[in-house]
This record gives C-alpha cells, structure tokens and sequence, in this order.
C-alpha cells in the first residue's frame, strides 16, 4: 500500500444526503490506483453493505469431544460481522464510509451501534428489524485457532433497502458486499 497526503471527503454528522460534504485533508491508503482513479474515489464516499454481527467470544483450551463438555475461562461479547468489520476499517483510515445493513432490536444491538459509530461510521442506512442481532459463537483455542458458529438474526431476515440507500448506493465510489447475508 501507498500512503498519500490527500484531501479526502467527510461526510457531516446527522446529514443523510451524500452530496454534503466538507473537506478535510487527511492520509489515505491506497493499492495500485492512478492518480485519476484516487480523486474520482475521494469525491464520493464507501458504501459497506453486510452483516453485523455480536461475537461472543470463549477462550477453551481444545474443542469438546461428541458429547463432552467443557468449561470455558470467560466469555466476552465483542462488535463483529464481516460487513460492520470492513465498515469500521474504513471509517477508521479516515475514509467516509457508510454501513449499510440490518440489526435486531435487542441487547446487542446498542452495543453494535456504538461500537460503528464510535469507528466513524456512518448508520444511516442501517435499518433495525424486530428481533434478535446476529451473533457468532466463537471457540477460541489456545493455539489461536478459531471455530465459529453463525445465528444470522436480523441479517438473514428479509432485506428491504430504503430508498435512501438505493440512491446512496447508485452515487458511492465503491460498494463493497460480503457473502453474509441474503443475495
């Protein structure tokens, strides 16, 4: 990756329209692009759509054995999913970035919420749906090696996108997806 001193788009907080936006110089990571291709990038914001997802996360020592159980030394709920991942990833590198995606209406959700946009971005196309939030039940092991189990929640209950988001996703630089969700 290169690094450049670019001045990049921000988008203003509490504002939906992606036309409103106000400079900010800021550094910016890039791969292999041209010049041309990073400034038409930098007028127009990222546009995330995805899962998000609460990890819960248990430290074990080895999986379980078919009908064995083990004890787990703690547990600990932390932001995930693939799509709210790459979301905050971006927000974070200082690039406008909006998530576009679904979530429950319970405990976790508030937690995700905050942990998004404490990242920098943007929920404005993130759409609550009654029920529970996505989760991962996730087997640490000692090894660093991980065994995850998906309950889709809200990111597999039936996606309606908003007008709103049609038209933001029609006038963003890039759109990035991820399998996690309904096609």
């Amino acid at each position: 990756l290169t690094r450049l001193n670019h001045p990049v788009q921000t988008h203003t907080r509490g504002v939906s329209e992606l036309g409103h936006f106000q400079q900010r110089k800021t550094s910016l990571s890039i791969g292999r692009l041209g010049g041309q291709a990073i400034r038409a990038m930098a007028q127009k914001p990222l546009l995330v759509v995805g899962s998000v997802n609460a990890d819960l996360v248990l430290p074990i020592d080895r999986l379980p054995l078919a009908g064995e159980t083990l004890s787990a030394a703690s547990m600990e709920t932390l932001p995930g999913g693939k799509g709210a991942n790459q979301a905050a990833a971006a927000a974070k590198l200082g690039y406008p970035t909006f998530f576009v995606g679904q979530i429950g209406t319970d405990a976790n959700a508030s937690l995700l919420k905050a942990a998004l946009t404490e990242a920098g971005a943007y929920l404005d196309y993130l759409r609550d749906v009654p029920g529970p939030t996505g989760t991962a039940l996730i087997l640490l092991q000692k090894t660093g090696e991980n065994s995850i189990i998906i309950v889709g929640g809200a990111n597999q209950a039936e996606w309606q996108l908003s007008e709103g988001a049609r038209v933001a996703i029609q006038r963003a630089g890039a759109v990035l997806l991820q399998r996690e969700i309904p096609e």
